[in-house]
Order: C-alpha cells, then structure tokens, then sequence
C-alpha cells in the first residue's frame, strides 16, 4: 500500500512538472540588430594607391544617415592595370608608356604607339629565344624549337653543346 502511495506521488509531482513544461512560453531570439551597409558617397574619392601593378579605390562612406563621412580600411575596387604599371607617385595606372619600366611583367613598350604590347619570343640561333621586348633568354641545357624551350630531348641534338641526353630525356652536361 505504502508502494502505490509512493508512485502515485510520483504520477501527480511527474503531470504537474510536464503541464508546467508545456505551459511555459518558449523564449524567442532576439532578432540581430541590423547593421547598414556602407555605400560609396557621391562626394568621392578618400584614397587611391597603385603597388605591383594592382591599383585600388577607396570610396568615402557614410554608415547611416546625419553621420560624417569615413574613410574605410579596406579598399572596395581593387583592379589590374595590365597591360601597364603603376604611375610613379603609386597612385594610379599609367595610360602610356616611355620604357619597358612603365609596363607591367609580360609586356613590352612599343616605341612608336608608346602603348604596352605582349612580349612575343621567337628562336634565336636554336639556343635561346628573341622577345620583342628586345630581351634574351638562354634555353640552356635544352635547344630552341618552334618559339619555345624544350623541356625534354629526344636525343643529342636536342641539348646544347656540352650536354647530352639521357635515358630520362633530360640533358645532362657532360
């Protein structure tokens, strides 16, 4: 008797804990506080820098309405000049050329259009190959075929004087 007193003890403490249970609001999640998102002002321009040939904008901005105007960290266009370098004050892109040195890596100052073009090479002596940048490169170990350097040989007549080649297809010197 004793034992069914106890577990109807525990039946009614058990109802009334789950009616509790259900009863109770579930609380809601605060929704997150918007956060405006930062748009270019129309009155311009707060930082441009050019380095490596990559020029980058950073427009003034206002976070919300009645607030003053800040200049972000980071920068929101970030674009190539190629086929041109950076101007000398590493603001901007140049728009012509001197020299090679006004042109980015892979382009050359054409003289007469002051424009960079790309550098085109072409076999010089079957040893290295002719830019039209007017620069030279030694195909050493391999030889020169069909504008380009081998990476591999067939055989002797594929490596400089001076190498050979081996059963891995790569001149050895001898």
């Amino acid at each position: 008797m004793k034992s069914c007193k106890v577990l109807m003890f525990l039946f009614v403490v058990l109802q009334i804990t789950v009616a509790q249970a259900q009863i109770r609001p579930i609380p809601r999640p605060t929704p997150p506080i918007p956060f405006p998102t930062p748009e270019p002002s129309p009155n311009g321009i707060c930082k441009r820098t050019c380095s490596d040939g990559m020029g980058q904008i950073t427009y003034t901005i206002k976070l919300n309405e009645g607030s003053p105007e800040v200049c972000p960290a980071r920068p929101q266009q970030v674009y190539s000049c190629a086929p041109f370098a950076c101007d000398a004050k590493g603001v901007t892109c140049r728009v012509d050329c001197n020299d090679n040195r006004d042109c980015s890596s892979g382009f050359y100052c054409d003289q007469n259009s002051r424009k960079c073009l790309t550098v085109s090479y072409f076999c010089a002596n079957g040893l290295g190959l002719n830019g039209t940048d007017k620069s030279y490169r030694a195909c050493e170990p391999y030889i020169c075929s069909m504008g380009s350097c081998l990476g591999m040989c067939q055989n002797e007549n594929d490596c400089w004087p001076g190498y050979h080649c081996n059963s891995e297809y790569r001149c050895i010197h001898y």
